[in-house]
């Protein structure tokens, strides 16, 4: 199995990430499992107060009974079956297992997923799911023959699944010079602006910060420029007037760094 993910960006900025193995992404699922149940417990649980009630204190209801039936039975299902993509989708490519065990589903590119890999990957955990004893031999088998440990919903997909960069201290880059960074207060970004920021945005100021010393001046600044122009344009940064683009990247970082 191959631990590293490599990605080149379209900025011609190198950087990885360490592919999640078996063991996280089984302590993840089984989180996953737990809280799946609790969902289910309560439905039942909840739903069979509906329909006790329904039957005893409002006899003239208790045609509505298979409707309530019904309706459980559908909600079991989306529980079941729209737990994953929910989540994925709603967490940028993560669920509350992987959140806890710092898991982050991918593109190949690493770029997040979007709603059709999220749908993809996890209509095919019917098939990994097989067979139901034990469960997920197919997929497990599969993850041990597959060099990024992917089951077959992340082939489909083209996903991958890899644990979440978190950064100490040491990791910090080096400031500016004279002094630019002890203004970073005074640039009018907004607070949230580092939530919005990608893995791998991250991940590429981050070594733009600690590698520029080692560059041409003027690939530094042309690197600078785009990695600052292609995030006030995604992320709508207002527009920083008289601010070096290597101070409005040192901001996001500082935010992030912060938040970590």
């Amino acid at each position: 199995m191959q631990d590293r993910l490599h990605i080149i960006t379209p900025e011609g900025v190198a950087f990885s990430y360490e592919v999640a193995g078996i063991g996280s992404r089984f302590a993840a699922m089984v989180v996953d499992t737990l809280l799946q149940g609790g969902l289910l417990m309560l439905l039942t649980l909840g739903g069979g107060g509906v329909l006790n009630l329904l039957n005893t204190s409002f006899p003239a209801l208790a045609r509505a009974s298979p409707w309530a039936m019904g309706g459980m039975i559908l909600a079991a299902f989306l529980v079941v079956w729209g737990y994953f993509p929910f989540f994925e989708i709603l967490w940028n490519g993560q669920t509350p297992g992987k959140r806890v065990m710092g898991l982050r589903v991918l593109r190949e590119n690493g770029t997040p997923i979007g709603v059709w890999e999220a749908l993809l990957r996890n209509l095919l955990r019917l098939v990994d799911l097989l067979p139901l004893l034990p469960p997920y031999g197919v997929g497990m088998t599969v993850m041990f023959l597959s060099p990024w440990a992917k089951r077959l919903g992340d082939y489909a997909a083209g996903t991958v699944v890899v644990r979440e960069v978190r950064y100490r201290l040491e990791d910090a880059p080096t400031p500016l010079e004279g002094g630019e960074v002890s203004t970073q207060a005074d640039l009018p970004l907004p607070p949230d602006a580092f939530r919005r920021l990608r893995p791998e945005e991250v991940e590429m100021v981050r070594l733009f910060l600690k590698r520029r010393d080692q560059l041409t001046p003027e690939a530094r600044a042309q690197l600078a420029h785009r990695l600052a122009l292609s995030l006030q344009e995604r992320l709508a940064l207002p527009s920083l007037l008289g601010v070096s683009e290597e101070a409005l990247l040192e901001r996001l970082w500082s935010l992030y760094r912060r938040s970590q």
